[in-house]
């Protein structure tokens, strides 16, 4: 957990995040939730979630 922290703490310092790139979304990201017509449900370590419906 403290090499999460660190990582986040260096992108947070360097402002505001210009890319969204797969490490950052490893170090944030809990899961995400794929279902069968296309919606995803995103969790983040943080307990925040939010949802995506596919058009």
């Amino acid at each position: 957990m403290n090499n999460r922290i660190g990582y986040i703490m260096e992108e947070a310092a360097k402002g505001p995040i210009q890319e969204f790139g797969p490490k950052l979304m490893i170090e944030v990201m809990d899961t995400i939730t794929v279902f069968e017509r296309g919606n995803l449900r995103i969790r983040f370590y943080d307990g925040t979630e939010f949802s995506y419906e596919a058009a």
